[in-house]
């Protein structure tokens, strides 16, 4: 099975890929650490254990900015932003607007239209529907602009998801004034 999703037999593997992973790092120079560091990021991340995939990840950015890797310090950001969506969305966002402000550095625009989806589920996730619906509309042109046709259709379904909640509220709203 594929991902680490499957069951008992994906869990191995990860497990597995973690220590090949930690093998590298023992003996790894500079470059090979940030890579390490990330892909132990994402096998613990795969695992659902957020400390240990947010200290990798941590660890990775360290390395990006210690190489002055621009696109290894976006790379990071994007894991940090990810694997903290859910216990930290203030610092998901912090991370997240720093990737998208390095995406548009290196002209990186897959970057930037996952950015820009990243912040807008932040925001819908906050409650905050103008700014969900701004990123959402912002990943919509990105993804217009590459073509790229599957984050085109999500960014679009998720700007309904946004108008959809802001209607439900506007009607709660009204509701509770008639009383």
């Amino acid at each position: 099975s594929g991902g680490g999703g499957g069951g008992a037999r994906g869990e191995a593997a990860v497990r597995e890929a973690i220590k090949y992973h930690q093998q590298h790092l023992n003996i790894a120079d500079v470059p090979g650490r940030f890579i390490a560091h990330s892909n132990l990021g994402l096998a613990y991340q795969a695992l659902g254990e957020t400390e240990q995939a947010t200290g990798q990840h941590e660890q990775a950015l360290r390395y990006a900015i210690r190489m002055s890797s621009l696109a290894g310090e976006s790379l990071a950001c994007a894991h940090l932003g990810q694997v903290k969506k859910e216990a930290d969305a203030t610092t998901a966002k912090a991370c997240t607007e720093r990737r998208l402000q390095l995406a548009r550095t290196l002209h990186d625009t897959s970057g930037k239209g996952d950015a820009y989806l990243q912040l807008g589920s932040l925001a819908l996730q906050g409650r905050e529907w103008g700014d969900a619906r701004h990123y959402y509309e912002q990943a919509m042109r990105v993804a217009d602009q590459q073509s790229d046709q599957t984050s085109l259709d999500l960014a679009r379904c998720s700007v309904g998801v946004v108008d959809g909640n802001m209607q439900f509220e506007d009607f709660l709203s009204s509701l509770s004034n008639k009383q």
